[in-house]
């Protein structure tokens, strides 16, 4: 008789872990599909924003050098660039339209839940404790290297700016120290001061530099803790292996804890930020 009883049990837990795998398999296709659908959002936004630019661009190259340039050739050699843009926009917008259903905002929820239902299922599971450090390793791993792309490119983008307004600054007063009142160079410092002033304003608004800092930190602040409960070091000496991943589980979602307020400061205007900070 304990056999028969038994014997459920074992295709009960395979069953179980099917079901853990068939999750895994459709967390790695959603982040898949993320993938392509912001390479071809990227895409799109390129041409269309390349597209009218180079127009815009032409439009006032050649107004401003009525007369004294002929911008033909020019102009008619730029036509198949714009064109082409056209065409690769169009392709873009079709191909996202048959394979992606859903927005990177959805497709991104959509992971969360696959993961929380991943997370509740291996809980559900009887499980050691070094499966349990194996799944919450995998988990906390890619959080730190979502934290490091996103510092990657908050990093990238306030380089952009500071270029621009480098570069900008002293083309401003270069173009402006030899341009004439008539001159139509006069559109270039135009131009290049409203590009700088563009480009400080994000800069000061969005503060990618501070978002890129605290990311990178908080990653590397898990990295450290991770490292530490893996050598079995600092507070993770002498203690046994289910303390030292309660302790590291503790920790590192305190310091995820920490990131979010810390961009919830930042997305605060500077007074109230500061208010908020003086509160706490």
């Amino acid at each position: 008789m304990p056999t028969p009883q038994g014997a459920p049990k074992p295709s009960s837990a395979q069953g179980r872990v099917e079901q853990l795998l068939s999750i895994t398999k459709d967390i790695m296709h959603t982040e898949n599909r993320i993938r392509n659908a912001r390479l071809l959002n990227l895409v799109i936004a390129l041409a269309v924003i390349f597209g009218p630019l180079a127009l815009l661009i032409l439009t006032i190259i050649t107004i401003a050098t009525s007369g004294t340039i002929d911008m033909g050739r020019i102009n008619l050699s730029a036509l198949p660039v714009v064109a082409i843009s056209g065409i690769i926009c169009g392709i873009a917008v079709s191909h996202r339209s048959e394979v992606q259903q859903l927005s990177v905002t959805d497709l991104r929820l959509k992971l969360s839940l696959l993961r929380e239902q991943r997370r509740l299922k291996a809980a559900d599971m009887t499980l050691d404790s070094r499966y349990a450090r194996s799944a919450y390793k995998e988990e906390i791993l890619r959080d730190v290297e979502d934290f490091r792309k996103q510092s990657r490119y908050y990093r990238r983008v306030h380089n952009i700016f500071q270029s621009i307004i480098i570069v900008g600054s002293l083309a401003t007063t270069t173009v402006s120290g030899i341009a004439l009142d008539s001159s139509p160079l006069g559109f270039v410092v135009i131009a290049t001061s409203f590009m700088v002033g563009l480009a400080a304003g994000f800069t000061g608004y969005f503060k990618y530099r501070e978002r890129g800092f605290y990311l990178q930190q908080t990653a590397d602040a898990i990295t450290q803790e991770w490292t530490a409960a893996e050598l079995a070091i600092f507070r993770y000496k002498n203690l046994p292996e289910g303390e030292q991943l309660a302790l590291f589980v503790e920790e590192a979602e305190r310091l995820k804890s920490e990131q979010r307020k810390r961009e919830q400061s930042l997305d605060q205007p500077s007074g109230q930020s500061r208010d908020a900070g003086n509160a706490g």
